[in-house]
């Protein structure tokens, strides 16, 4: 069985999860996946355009900038 342990944030791109603390404007909140990505199942993330994203809406992972991931609604 492989594991993602080691490898770098890329991995992460693209991945589809959902907002369960909202994101607000021009803030953060958090994104949860259904199967833990690189360790971890929840992650702080924000949007780039700085629009709030309310919970329960699903979004894709578009980059990764320091311990947080940019996201977009899907």
């Amino acid at each position: 069985m492989r594991t993602k342990a080691g490898l770098g944030g890329s991995v992460i791109i693209g991945e589809i999860g959902m907002i369960v603390s909202p994101v607000m404007t021009n803030g953060v909140g958090v994104v949860r996946f259904s199967v833990p990505k690189v360790g971890a199942a929840e992650w702080v993330c924000r949007t780039l355009d700085g629009h709030p994203i309310e919970v329960g809406t699903r979004v894709i992972v578009t980059a990764v900038m320091g311990n947080e991931l940019i996201v977009i609604p899907k």
